[in-house]
């Protein structure tokens, strides 16, 4: 585990010189508008350390963002948010957030494809939701999803997913604000999710957002769909927005749409734990794998 001024030396600036990362950092962030070489100096040499937020722009400023998680220790995050994130993921080891579907010899899968075939992967239980109806047929909108099955029958034991196809997806479901500020055709939307258990969530989501940070983090923001009261408070507390309600429901809790800053929900410690334990366990397999496979020839 690295501090920041060690990952400066040692990763970012072997790529790029100090004027030349003050100059990218300036022209291409607001949030270094203003930056001196004396603040620059002081980062370096440990004396101060940016906050998370300005951490990760500057890793992904250098091309080393992958170094940055893997490598990288992060501040404990306040002890109230840690409450909150708490009882944000303990509501998915409750009978409320479960598909109620058995699954013993689960297999994590990828899809990538279109909404309509996701159907046979999903449709069992999203076809609950009213506002699926109006997704589910779809073969203009592009999904990337993970979830947890058994190989046997397909169906997916808890599941979530992303499209970039965004302006679609909130047009098929009739939604309109007068939000200027939501960059609508520069973000992607998390789309509903469900888990089984609190392990599948881990599971789960530390690969959904490893896959954004690396290949969406240049986008403004993220829609998410979200349901349940636990789930509000969570995306409340880190400063993402309640945009509208989506679909009223006694029965599988209310669902609405919210958002929030790319570089603000990635600027968050717990977020990106989630991400780091994702990344160093697949890190580890692939060395594992390196070792055995050397081993054997």
């Amino acid at each position: 585990m690295f501090k920041f001024d060690f990952f400066l030396k040692e990763f970012v600036l072997q790529k790029c010189s100090r004027k030349e990362l003050m100059n990218r950092l300036v022209s291409n962030y607001d949030e270094f508008v203003g930056l001196d070489p004396v603040t620059m100096s002081r980062w370096i040499n440990g004396i101060t350390t940016p906050p998370i937020r300005r951490q990760i722009l500057i890793a992904h400023c250098a091309g080393c963002i992958r170094d940055y998680v893997l490598y990288s220790s992060f501040p404990p995050a306040p002890l109230s948010l840690m409450s909150d994130y708490g009882l944000y993921v303990e509501q998915f080891d409750n009978v409320y957030h479960s598909l109620l579907k058995d699954i013993v010899n689960k297999e994590l899968f990828s899809f990538i494809g279109k909404q309509k075939n996701l159907e046979k992967i999903i449709g069992f239980y999203m076809n609950k939701m009213l506002f699926h109806k109006s997704l589910r047929e779809s073969e203009d909108i592009n999904i990337e999803m993970f979830y947890l099955a058994e190989r046997c029958d397909n169906k997916a034991e808890s599941f979530v997913g992303v499209t970039s196809d965004t302006s679609l997806y909130l047009s098929k479901l009739k939604i309109k604000f007068d939000y200027p500020e939501l960059h609508v055709d520069d973000s992607i939307m998390v789309t509903l999710s469900f888990f089984r258990s609190k392990q599948d969530f881990e599971q789960l989501v530390g690969r959904l957002l490893s896959h954004i940070l690396f290949n969406y983090f240049d986008k403004k923001g993220l829609f998410l769909i979200v349901r349940g009261a636990r789930s509000m408070n969570w995306f409340d507390s880190i400063g993402a927005q309640k945009v509208c309600l989506i679909e009223y429901s006694k029965e599988h809790g209310n669902v609405y749409l919210y958002y929030i800053n790319t570089h603000i929900f990635f600027g968050n410690a717990l977020v990106l734990s989630l991400v780091q334990e994702h990344v160093r366990i697949h890190n580890s397999k692939i060395n594992y794998l390196a070792r055995l496979d050397a081993k054997l020839n």
